[in-house]
């Protein structure tokens, strides 16, 4: 009988994962969802885009957002803990980093040999395109002026992080002399 049952409940687990998942990514807004590997009843070998996919539903995972989500073993997402955390504070005190049109070197945050989330302070006088860059990997987000908080997803590997700003297309703001205050990196915590 357990036999029998075992797939009728492993599927049964995999349809409330992705009817959790799909709902709760469905008012994340701007939240950037971490990828992870699906959990054993949905699929042993697949992260959680490739299982959505394969059930023609799609989410958008490791794009930047003003804040990170974590899909948990039902589906549900919930902001990240962090492991292996790593706090830098910029050196001006009124600023922190000023960065320009240009990479600005921010800080090392350590070597992983796991993806990282990484979580950036922003003090903005105008709306820019926010880029950050570790190693060659480099991604860019737009940002509205004001104090915000910014999260990528950055692969493993050295740490050596960089960021500039640009004006956002069809603007005519400098995009120059912004500040990133701190940042806050660390690999999350899939329990």
């Amino acid at each position: 009988m357990s036999v029998q049952l075992l797939p009728v409940v492993q599927r049964d687990q995999g349809l409330d994962y992705v009817d959790r998942l799909m709902a709760d990514s469905e008012v994340a807004g701007d939240a950037l969802v971490f990828a992870t590997m699906s959990p054993a009843p949905v699929s042993i070998s697949t992260t959680t885009p490739e299982a959505l996919a394969a059930v023609q539903r799609d989410v958008v995972f490791d794009q930047p957002g003003s804040s990170a989500l974590v899909p948990g073993p039902t589906g549900a997402l919930a902001p990240p803990q962090l492991l292996e955390e790593v706090q830098a504070r910029g050196p001006g005190a009124d600023c922190g980093w000023r960065v320009r049109d240009r990479p600005t070197a921010l800080t090392d945050i350590g070597d992983s040999e796991r993806d990282r989330l990484v979580q950036v302070g922003l003090l903005l006088d105008e709306p820019v395109v926010l880029h950050l860059r570790i190693g060659t990997v480099e991604q860019g987000v737009a940002v509205e002026p004001g104090l915000r908080t910014v999260w990528f997803r950055l692969p493993a590997g050295p740490g050596d992080l960089s960021a500039w700003v640009t004006p956002l297309p069809g603007s005519t703001a400098s995009g120059d002399g912004q500040c990133v205050s701190d940042v806050r990196a660390g690999v999350p915590w899939l329990g």
